[in-house]
């Protein structure tokens, strides 16, 4: 049996491993009497004491049952990771788009990455998705804000775009058409493109060591880490990378120290984020980049944002969320915590002129000088690596000591 079908069967069982059906009621109304009767009203109270009924809910595609729950007020981020990922897990097995579409979030689409992290012999969700060639769910991880392909630890070096770039070969490749369909329609149609360049998908690899070398991570690091901003930075037009090149390995040059230059689709923040807090709801700014949007807007290393453009934010996938939907917009709001009060902060606002240069402006997605862009998304990517616990704290201080040194 190969890589993949070993992969498939494991994700398969670790899905399946749940208890037997449960009751569940039969309709919206029963279930309203039960939580007026037994749980005073409080849906989420009665969504984690009867978790396994909210499960089969997920299992049997019963829309009906989770829409009602959603529009009297149940917090799926709220919930357990256990409550939570019961009904994700069974919808995406039994093939039940729509109420898989319901019931996902992008801050619990992130912590299941974390959690199958470093498991090569399991598919990561999308993978599984593209495998089974799945539209809705493709299209809801992507609006999600998905982030891993692949499990394989080699593999954390890349973007998330060098992730859904190879997702996307993978469509193309094996011909899901359904899947292919959900790129196109969440506008991930350049990614297909691209993905059928040989050189695109070498040059990826090599960064991920598996072109023989070996040591991707290490190699990588020891080059100087330069990635796009978490909070986003466009990157290189994607028309220079497509249009299915093919030669040998030797025809690239390869510079695994940088990813490809992708677009990123998100608005710039000009903000290096630190470790989770999981005491508070957000994302810590670890540092903010002289003459970059946050500074402009008055956001201090210590601030934790909460919320970008009225989307709240606490996780890698709903910040990618957030800082797409306002990568267009001239201006939009981010709320913050400074000292334990929150503020309000506009992004996009004019910065006043210095007196050796012209006005920089702010406006989401555009880049900072290359200096200071470079060095930040050196600390960025460091900083996504130790999140996911590819490096140590002790490690990340270190590397960051070095780049700042060099800056």
């Amino acid at each position: 049996m190969n890589r993949i079908g070993k992969a498939f069967i494991a994700l398969a069982a670790s899905l399946l491993a749940t208890n037997a059906a449960q009751a569940m009621p039969d309709d919206v109304s029963e279930m309203r009497q039960i939580i007026a009767q037994d749980f005073g009203g409080d849906v989420n109270a009665y969504v984690e004491d009867e978790y396994k009924d909210f499960r089969q809910m997920g299992c049997k595609g019963r829309v009906d049952l989770l829409q009602a729950l959603l529009d009297d007020g149940l917090q799926l981020d709220e919930l357990s990771h256990r409550t939570h990922m019961g009904p994700i897990r069974c919808a995406l097995m039994k093939s039940e788009a729509a109420a898989f579409a319901l019931v996902l979030t992008p801050d619990r689409l992130s912590a299941w990455e974390a959690s199958m992290f470093d498991d090569a012999n399991v598919m990561s969700p999308l993978q599984f998705a593209i495998y089974e060639n799945e539209y809705g769910i493709v299209r809801a991880m992507l609006e999600n804000g998905v982030h891993q392909h692949l499990n394989d630890d080699d593999y954390a070096v890349l973007t998330r775009e060098e992730q859904l770039l190879l997702a996307a070969n993978y469509a193309m490749d094996a011909g899901k058409e359904n899947a292919i369909r959900a790129f196109r329609d969440t506008g991930w149609g350049d990614f297909l493109t691209a993905s059928q360049d040989d050189q695109n998908i070498r040059y990826i690899r090599a960064r991920a060591g598996k072109t023989g070398g070996g040591g991707g991570l290490l190699r990588t690091i020891a080059g100087g880490v330069a990635g796009a901003y978490l909070g986003g930075t466009t990157g290189a037009a994607l028309g220079i990378l497509g249009g299915g090149t093919s030669g040998k390995d030797d025809d690239v040059k390869i510079d695994p120290s940088k990813p490809l230059p992708l677009p990123t689709r998100r608005a710039s923040l000009g903000v290096l984020l630190g470790m989770d807090d999981p005491a508070v709801k957000g994302l810590k700014v670890a540092q903010v980049a002289d003459g970059g949007p946050a500074e402009a807007a008055g956001l201090s290393a210590g601030d934790v944002i909460t919320c970008i453009g009225g989307v709240p934010v606490a996780s890698r996938g709903s910040l990618y969320v957030a800082t797409e939907k306002v990568a267009e917009a001239e201006q939009f709001e981010v709320e913050y915590l400074r000292a334990g009060k929150m503020q309000l902060a506009t992004f996009g606002l004019p910065q006043p002129k210095s007196e050796s240069g012209p006005t920089r402006t702010t406006v989401a997605g555009t880049a900072q000088a290359p200096s200071e862009d470079t060095t930040l998304a050196e600390l960025e990517r460091l900083a996504d690596l130790r999140d996911r616990g590819v490096l140590s704290q002790e490690e990340f201080e270190e590397m960051k000591a070095r780049i700042l040194a060099g800056s």
